[in-house]
Order: C-alpha cells, then sequence, then structure tokens
C-alpha cells in the first residue's frame, strides 16, 4: 500500500517525479512506516551496523536470502538479478581485500539458504582462478560447485543450473563482458543469476563514459540495465543516511534522527540522490524545529 497519513490522508509532500516518490513529514512517520509493511525491526541492522558488525551482516543475509528466494519464484524465464550492500559500515575505510572477504562469505550463507542439495542445480563463481581457490577453501562446505568467471562463462554444461551467483565482478571491465557472455550462454535453460557486490552502480553512475567505453555502455543497455536489485543497503547518503530496498518492498531512504531509524522517503523506484538528500535535509531540519 501507499504511504497515508492520518485519516487516510498521504503524509508529507508527494513528489510528481521519480515514480511516486513521496517525502514523509515527521508527524507522519510511525503510521507512514507501518503501512508500508516495513516495521523498525526491518531495519534494525541498520541502526546497530556500526556498534554490532556482525549484526548487521546477519541483517544482511536474512534480508537477501527472503528477496533473492521470492523473485527466484516469481515469473518465468532467465532471472538477472541484483544484491548491493555495505560491508564494513562500522568502518570509513575498508579494503578491497575486506570487501572480497566479506563478500565471499556472505554470498557462501546465500548459496546455504537457497541452493538445493544438488550441487550441480547451483553455481558459486568468482572474479579469477585465484578467487576461486580460495572460496573453495575459506567458505566451508556449501551445496555449490565453485568456478571462476572464465570457467563458468566457457562451459558447456547439459543442463545449465538453476541459481549462478556471482560475486565481486566489475572491478576489472574485462569482467563484464565476462558476465555478459555467462548470461547469454545460460539464458535458454532459463535460471537465475545473482551478482552479489559485482559494481553494476559504476555502469549506472556514469563512472565509465560511453563515449571512452562504447562497447561497455552497449553491454550495460543491453544486458546490466535489466538486473533487478532486490536487495541493496548502502550509506552513502548525506548525514549517514541509507538507500535501502528489500524486494517486494519499496525504496527508502533511512535516517538515523534521535537515535531512531526513520524512512524520510519510500518509492516504487529508484530515487534519484537529488530526491534522497531533499528528503534527509527536510528531516532533519524538522527534527531541529521541534
Amino acid at each position: 500500500p501507499r504511504a497515508r497519513g492520518p485519516g487516510g490522508r498521504r503524509g508529507g509532500i508527494r513528489s510528481p517525479a521519480r515514480g511516486g516518490a513521496h517525502l514523509v513529514s515527521m508527524g507522519a512517520l510511525e503510521a507512514v512506516t507501518a503501512l508500508l509493511a516495513l516495521s523498525m525491526r526491518q531495519f534494525g541492522y541498520l541502526s546497530t551496523a556500526r556498534q554490532d558488525p556482525a549484526g548487521y551482516t546477519s541483517g544482511v543475509i536474512r534480508g537477501a536470502t527472503a528477496s533473492v528466494s521470492r523473485a527466484v519464484r516469481e515469473g518465468e524465464g532467465q532471472k538477472l538479478i541484483e544484491v548491493e550492500f555495505v560491508v564494513s559500515p562500522h568502518k570509513n575505510d575498508v579494503s578491497l581485500g575486506e570487501t572480497l572477504d566479506a563478500t565471499r562469505q556472505i554470498g557462501a550463507q546465500l548459496a546455504r539458504g537457497l541452493a538445493s542439495r544438488d550441487p550441480d542445480a547451483s553455481w558459486l563463481v568468482y572474479p579469477d582462478n585465484e578467487e576461486a581457490k580460495l572460496a573453495a577453501r575459506a567458505v566451508g562446505k556449501v551445496p555449490s560447485r565453485i568456478l571462476s568467471l572464465k570457467q563458468a562463462s566457457e562451459a558447456d554444461p547439459e543442463k545449465w543450473p538453476e541459481l549462478i551467483l556471482v560475486h565481486s565482478t566489475g572491478y576489472n571491465i574485462d569482467e563484464f563482458f565476462q558476465v555478459e557472455k555467462l548470461i547469454d550462454r545460460s539464458a535458454a535453460d532459463g535460471g537465475s543469476i545473482v551478482a552479489v557486490n559485482c559494481n553494476i552502480d559504476r555502469l549506472r553512475s556514469g563512472y565509465y563514459p560511453s563515449l571512452l567505453y562504447p562497447r561497455l555502455a552497449k553491454s550495460s543497455r543491453r544486458c546490466f540495465d535489466k538486473f533487478d536489485p532486490v536487495f541493496y543497503a548502502s550509506n552513502k547518503l548525506i548525514g549517514g543516511g541509507w538507500l535501502v530496498r528489500s524486494y517486494p518492498d519499496e525504496w527508502c531512504v533511512v535516517v538515523d534522527i534521535g537515535g531512531a531509524q526513520q524512512v524520510v522517503l519510500s518509492s516504487a523506484t529508484r530515487p534519484a540522490p537529488s530526491d534522497a538528500e531533499r528528503a534527509i535535509r527536510s528531516a532533519f531540519a524538522a527534527a531541529q524545529a521541534q
């Protein structure tokens, strides 16, 4: 249901742009959150992310598993699913090694929650041979085959797996093309490809200018624009604000105001950074005025 304030009226100011994004007034926040079926418990792992990294990780695993599981079950044909999350919100500076390690462990937990017991029915795919070997040693027992991206994109199985989890690609541009090849080759069998922290936002944001990277721009339009971010958790907004989504719920901008996580903007489509920033500034201003 859409957000409504007391008496059935819409709370806050509804923006005519961005697919129905609406700014939530401070007085209606609690009611709006309940009506959106986004209880504060769902955002609990955000509020303790810095003090309780393990609790944050558990929240990401639960949320991502539930969202991906539902998205995989719905509809027919090949599904392109994105899972993107901050690995260490309690740190201001996170190394690439830490990002790869955390993504590897959380991806393995996703596989345990999503995959069948048949190891041929799901694959865990990593950027290169060294990462695949490290994963085989580090993640413990998983009900999946572990492959490098090159191995997976060049494979020729009799039947492609139902689920392919691809991890931490996109730091090398060529990896985007290998993922595209994997998508094309596995499309006929209609399985799901889940990109876990695969830097797809770089393609959306213009990080690679199309004038300088025409082949990548074409690949993005043809392939990566079709990925649906079913679970997303990033705290890169101003004021430590979070942009979050947990399918099938709406996108939300969540910010800590007075020690409580509050939804200040929700939208059926991903809100523009400027809309998110405006909502956060308005929420802080309203809180200070009280």
